[in-house]
């Protein structure tokens, strides 16, 4: 059985896009993740975030990433991100949604969901 840890609206500024105007001028991303992890029990019971997953930090490295990576994709940054995420925290399976609000003036925003999962 997995638990899930939630992190709902992230948000930040990146260089993400191909247009020109894109590749100069930072612009907002929304970055929702659900992190399958083994049960949070063990931290329940002990009240210790060394138990479990720290999600402050996953959102630290997330957010970083973007803003260092300048991405021209916003696949390839939720490819990356879901890469990261899987090498550096024990989960699972990590399901990652990224929303650039203001690429197009029709939509409340565009982007990608994906879901990966950790090597057996």
């Amino acid at each position: 059985m997995n638990d899930t840890i939630i992190v709902e609206g992230l948000e930040f500024e990146a260089i993400i896009g191909i247009l020109p105007h894109e590749r100069k001028q930072k612009q907002p991303l929304r970055v929702d993740i659900l992190l399958y992890v083994p049960p949070i029990t063990p931290a329940a019971q002990t009240d210790h975030i060394d138990q479990t997953v720290d999600y402050a930090q996953v959102c630290e490295q997330v957010a970083e990433l973007a803003r260092n990576g300048r991405f021209q994709l916003v696949e390839t940054f939720a490819e990356r991100a879901c890469e990261h995420l899987l090498q550096t925290f024990p989960i699972k399976a990590v399901s990652f949604k990224v929303i650039k609000p203001h690429a197009l003036p029709e939509a409340d925003g565009v982007g990608v969901s994906i879901t990966r999962r950790a090597e057996d």
